[in-house]
């Protein structure tokens, strides 16, 4: 089984419109329904990817399949125990960490 998988690391500071928020919608809603996605990975700063994070959590209520997956930049946050306190188990399914060879 093929997964496939879209990715948000965006600004951190965006103006959010009602406008703004549909599309992402219609467009996050696509890639599930015709185009398989069922990965969305977040970088976790910024208002962008907040925005991101709240309209596929409101689509796992309609595809409960995907996967939110939070992608640490800290080795220490691999321990749950080192990870800040806003970064909750239950607002991801996942946590993967992208060591230093990884280039944004």
């Amino acid at each position: 089984m093929n997964y496939y998988a879209c990715s948000f690391f965006g600004h951190k500071e965006i103006k959010i419109t009602n406008e703004l928020r549909k599309k992402l919608k219609e467009k996050l809603s696509y890639l599930i329904k015709m185009k398989s996605v069922s990965l969305f990975y977040f970088g976790g700063f910024g208002n962008f990817d907040d925005l991101c994070w709240q309209i596929v959590t409101e689509l796992k209520e309609t595809f409960p399949f995907i996967k939110r997956i939070f992608c640490l930049s800290d080795p220490r946050h691999q321990r749950v125990t080192k990870r800040p306190k806003w970064l909750k188990d239950e607002d991801f399914e996942d946590f993967i960490y992208s060591d230093l060879k990884f280039d944004y």
